[in-house]
């Protein structure tokens, strides 16, 4: 099977082969899958299924209930090839699933790498990390399954790692200096989370990297007494620590993190615009691919200039099909993979799904095929 299998549990739910969502059947059907997606490999008891399903009002025969769900969602499962991935283990069963099938195990893998790199200082890295993370998001997560016990706790867990990845995304674009992105994400997430201190600090930082000290401290002020009248608390140190700042303008509010000797971003693009596909970049912009297509690498005249050590000077191409594109190595050294299938030098290149990520070198690169993206004949 070429087409690549992914559980999508970060939205509704949805099983796709390649661009295509399979039926996933009743309900009850599609909780269990994500169920057993949550579980990452374990095995999940029968009892722990009950109760996450049915709680405190199971039916009398839930066992034999459960069995029947495990026998439709093989059956589901099948067009996905993944039918033996669904095995019976004592208490319970377990999903199976190769590395990178459900979008959940992505975003932690992308998140965590984020962190690491922001750690190390590496704030263009972080934020490249930290995006891909977010990108796996199409909504509420679980967003279908309401119904369901379990889901508000694994709801309100993976909205905090969200959520966290976003603080991160945002942290490491405010040491880059990249306000102007930056600040309508800070915005959404303030309304979402009025009492987040971090993103209030954030804001109050990015206003006066764009030369607002005064918007800078009426954001804190309205911190201070949002924080008062809601919690009954006062600002946390972190949030004193950025008014200090600002009120002394100390200058490393405004220094911009450098670019680590390795490198790690996309220094220069130039595309033409046509139809809805595009790639999403390390570094989080979002660029529409022509007809022509897009060499990727690491020498000036490429249309895609990744910095980054290893990263060929001329790496991939990315070619237009009349379907879409496909994504051609040109014999660079480190390789080039798509979904981490290595593609093999050649001119008949891989072609591409939307979704998929395009792993040049050590960098990633998500390629889209948007609503309004259609061949090029049509």
């Amino acid at each position: 099977m070429t087409d690549r299998s992914r559980l999508l549990l970060l939205g509704p739910v949805d099983l796709r082969v390649g661009d295509t969502s399979l039926v996933l059947g009743a309900p009850r059907h599609r909780a269990l899958l994500a169920l057993l997606g949550l579980a990452a490999g374990r095995v999940k008891p029968v009892t722990a299924i009950v109760d996450d399903l049915w709680g405190d009002d199971p039916p009398s025969t839930v066992v034999n209930v459960v069995q029947v769900y495990v026998a439709s969602l093989r059956k589901v499962l099948a067009p996905a090839g993944l039918t033996a991935s669904l095995v019976t283990q004592s208490p319970g069963y377990r999903l199976m699933l190769p590395p990178g099938t459900v979008d959940v195990e992505l975003f932690d893998q992308e998140r965590r790498a984020g962190a690491r790199r922001e750690a190390r200082g590496d704030h263009h890295g972080a934020a490249a990390a930290y995006r891909t993370a977010l990108d796996e998001w199409r909504g509420t997560a679980l967003a279908d399954l309401d119904f369901a016990p379990f889901v508000a706790v694994e709801r309100r867990q993976l909205e905090e790692a969200r959520l966290a990845a976003v603080v991160g995304w945002l942290r490491c674009l405010a040491a880059l200096g990249v306000h102007d992105e930056a600040m309508p994400a800070v915005e959404r997430e303030l309304a979402a989370n009025p009492l987040h201190e971090e993103l209030w600090g954030l804001r109050a930082t990015m206003l006066y990297q764009a030369g607002r000290q005064s918007d800078a401290l009426t954001t804190l002020r309205r911190a201070r007494r949002l924080l008062s009248r809601e919690l009954g608390v006062d600002p946390g140190p972190g949030l004193l620590e950025v008014e200090r700042r600002v009120l002394a303008q100390d200058p490393s509010l405004t220094r911009v993190a450098k670019r680590p000797l390795s490198g790690s971003a996309v220094t220069h693009v130039a595309t033409s615009a046509s139809g809805g596909f595009a790639v999403v970049l390390p570094d989080g912009r979002r660029l529409v691919l022509g007809r022509r297509g897009a060499v990727v690498g690491r020498h000036p005249d490429c249309e895609i200039v990744l910095d980054h050590r290893d990263v060929s000077r001329t790496h991939a191409r990315i070619a237009a099909t009349s379907r879409g594109h496909s994504v051609e190595d040109l014999g660079s050294t480190n390789g080039t993979a798509v979904n981490g299938e290595p593609v093999v030098p050649g001119p008949e290149g891989r072609p591409l799904s939307h979704g998929d990520r395009i792993e040049i070198g050590p960098l990633i690169v998500r390629y889209e095929a948007g609503p309004a993206a259609t061949s090029w004949s049509g």
